[in-house]
């Protein structure tokens, strides 16, 4: 079986058109149909899967801002245990890691856009220090010095913690 189409109402078989030649109208068969319009149904779906699970924006920066949080504090409690030794290798992922954590200071402003000026204000200052803690600890896990970098997981980990608490809308009587 042939169909005769219009290219304007079927713009997702313009493919079809630039295999038969036509100019206008076009002779698709019944297969070429089906596989354009699987390819243009699926073709959304896949640009779309760009969050896990298709969280909208704000929620996808708030579970990828616990993600990261958790990371963080399993390697805080890594490095407070003095019996845990940290190999060269860790180290240099720890440094790749820092990276993915300041970014973290985008998504709290991101977070925070729609709540009021004074939440979004505090944000701002919460994700300007937190920036700065990170990108402070960047030499010294370079040089693998254990005590400082635990001086700026205490830091880094106490402004995500303040930055959660600033989330909360939840009176502290109830």
């Amino acid at each position: 079986m042939v169909w005769m189409m219009k290219t304007t109402f079927f713009p997702s078989l313009l493919f079809a058109l630039v295999l038969n030649g036509a100019e206008g109208l076009a002779v698709v068969t019944r297969s070429q149909v089906l596989r354009a319009s699987l390819g243009a149904t699926l073709t959304p779906l896949i640009s779309n899967a760009r969050n896990e699970g298709d969280l909208p924006d704000g929620a996808f920066q708030f579970d990828r801002f616990i993600k990261v949080q958790s990371e963080w504090n399993r390697f805080g409690s890594r490095l407070k245990d003095e019996s845990q030794v940290i190999d060269a290798k860790e180290w240099e992922a720890v440094g790749l890691f820092l990276r993915k954590l300041y970014d973290e200071g985008e998504d709290m402003i991101f977070i925070t856009q729609n709540l009021d000026k004074t939440k979004q204000n505090a944000a701002k200052e919460i994700a300007t220090r937190f920036r700065s803690s990170v990108k402070g600890a960047d030499k010294p896990v370079r040089e693998q010095d254990r005590p400082v970098v635990i001086y700026a997981y205490n830091e880094t980990s106490a402004l995500m913690r303040s930055f959660l608490e600033l989330l909360q809308d939840v009176p502290d009587e109830l």
